[in-house]
């Protein structure tokens, strides 16, 4: 996956990039979600390919539960099979485009994450409400995580009647960030914004690696 980022960023190699980076989903889908978020990412933010990218993302929130090892075997075989419409997605899962995807018990921690990047997708698009729906999702399965909290900050901060809600969200996603440059950061802005410009120097001078990119960092 990060040899795929390299690619991706120093030599300008799309291509290249995107076979390393669906690999990287074949080769660990059944362990971790996070080279599959790295592909959503890419394709939304990097090849502009924004539905594939979403219907990537709902189908690991589908499938990413306790696996037989039979199962682990069927989804390595077909997440091998890459075609126009995105890795492993027939048309049979397309049906679920736009569907918010309840909280499931066996879902492990990493499926917040999931949920936090598809709220930033719908973000990116405007639809707030759909946005909002996944952030909440992802606090209900774990209440510490800086990034949703985060998201909802952001989300109710589009509105002046809800700044308050927003200042709300940004003060808990900053309690629990231990060290996240993506809230340091966001934090920072926002107390500049209110006018807290001491507070706001204050964060960004203590980590001046905030510019650095790192996807589990803008996630967790």
């Amino acid at each position: 996956m990060a040899y795929g980022e390299f690619v991706s960023s120093a030599l300008k190699d799309y291509y290249r990039a995107e076979q390393l980076l669906r690999e990287a989903v074949s080769l660990s889908f059944s362990h971790t979600v996070w080279p599959c978020i790295a592909l959503a990412h890419f394709l939304h933010y990097t090849r502009g390919q924004h539905a594939k990218s979403s219907r990537l993302l709902k189908w690991v929130l589908r499938k990413r539960r306790k696996l037989s090892k039979q199962e682990i075997n069927e989804l390595d075989q077909r997440l091998l099979g890459v075609d126009e419409d995105g890795v492993g997605l027939g048309e049979e899962e397309e049906m679920y485009e736009d569907e918010i995807v309840d909280i499931n018990p066996t879902f492990d921690y990493e499926v917040a994450a999931v949920m936090v990047s598809l709220a930033y997708f719908y973000f990116d698009i405007d639809d707030y409400n759909t946005a909002r729906t996944y952030a909440t999702s992802a606090v209900k399965l774990d209440p510490t995580l800086t990034s949703a909290h985060r998201m909802l900050g952001l989300i109710a901060w589009q509105n002046s009647a809800s700044r308050n809600d927003a200042v709300k969200s940004f003060t808990t996603s900053l309690k629990h960030a231990n060290g996240n440059p993506y809230t340091l950061r966001t934090c920072s802005v926002i107390l500049a914004l209110e006018g807290n410009y001491r507070e706001a120097y204050h964060l960004m001078s203590r980590y001046p690696y905030l510019l650095t990119h790192s996807l589990t960092y803008s996630l967790t």
